[in-house]
């Protein structure tokens, strides 16, 4: 599709939220981005596109720098709407809740505060930790870890943690390259639940977070990250400062209908500064001669594999035959 909308000269505005040239290590993940199949295909969307949208102002210079690609920056969202009014944060008096939500991949983003999350458990009895999709497995026996594996629907992940009543979130992020391109979503999900957000001191969070105002801004260290989760256990006040800000400010900035107002901008300057695509009936017809010798080198193919597995199926039974007679 990519080939055939460049040789025709039909703009196109690609969207990509993550910087897949820095995906490194041996997981699936990354076995996938860095096959050079795919590594082509991205670059040609990039290189070609009237407008490449990211919503990390890094991911932007990064592709501009690298590719020349023409970028605009965009906020990603949180829909409110999924937070119907049925969807009540329960009281918990007694309790302490802090909690975490990722993927497998988040492993290396634990390694170094994990000695925290270990001190916290033992220091403040009424502290409950809440997992969503992954739990450090040394912290699984405990009777105050909690954790809950990975629901498909994003609409229910978000009810489930609201529902959690969480009073502290954690986002650790691991001072790898891949990390520096990622979004603050941790920040918008926190923000729009109510919950004060920890966040590693990093750009993805550097944008939006307001030290001591709308969340803490915390270098990946154990002990900083300890005094960071002591200090909102203790200290309630702060604690609801901060997420009654970031809750603010997730409102104004990033609601669903704040950013679609910022995409619909966007395409109706696309739609002002793109030509027509004018394709000709020529242009048309070889098209369509194309798909229908493409169809039938298709249909030909099929109708000689089933031959094939005719004569072989054929060849068995015949030889089978023999060695039974």
């Amino acid at each position: 599709m990519l080939k055939w909308m460049i040789r025709r000269d039909i703009p196109f505005l690609y969207y990509v939220d993550d910087n897949f040239w820095e995906l490194k290590g041996d997981t699936p993940l990354a076995q996938y981005y860095q096959a050079p199949e795919v590594r082509a295909t991205l670059e040609l969307a990039v290189r070609h596109a009237h407008t490449v949208i990211v919503n990390s102002p890094l991911l932007g210079a990064y592709l501009r720098d690298r590719f020349g690609a023409k970028v605009s920056v965009l906020r990603a969202p949180f829909d409110f709407s999924i937070l119907a009014e049925n969807c009540s944060r329960l009281p918990h008096p007694l309790e302490m809740r802090i909690g975490f939500a990722g993927s497998v991949t988040r492993e290396g983003d634990f390694v170094e505060i994990i000695p925290a999350l270990e001190r916290i458990l033992a220091d403040f009895s009424e502290v409950q930790f809440y997992f969503f999709g992954y739990c450090p497995p040394v912290l699984r026996n405990s009777s105050r870890v909690h954790f809950f594996r990975h629901v498909d629907s994003y609409e229910d992940f978000i009810r489930l943690k609201n529902e959690c009543s969480l009073d502290i979130g954690l986002a650790p992020m691991a001072d790898s390259e891949s990390n520096l391109y990622k979004t603050n979503n941790k920040y918008r999900e926190y923000g729009a639940l109510h919950v004060a957000g920890i966040y590693s001191d990093s750009p993805p969070y550097r944008d939006s977070v307001r030290h001591g105002e709308n969340g803490l801004l915390i270098p990946m260290d154990a002990e900083a990250w300890y005094e960071a989760i002591a200090l909102l256990v203790r200290d309630h006040d702060l604690r609801d400062r901060i997420a009654d800000a970031a809750y603010e400010d997730v409102r104004e900035k990033y609601a669903q209908t704040t950013v679609a107002a910022q995409w619909r901008d966007l395409l109706l300057r696309f739609a002002r500064e793109s030509p027509k695509p004018t394709l000709s009936r020529r242009v048309i017809a070889a098209d369509t001669v194309a798909i229908r010798i493409g169809g039938w080198i298709a249909k030909t193919r099929l109708r000689v594999t089933l031959k094939l597995l005719r004569i072989r199926g054929w060849a068995r039974g015949f030889i089978g035959g023999l060695h039974g007679g």
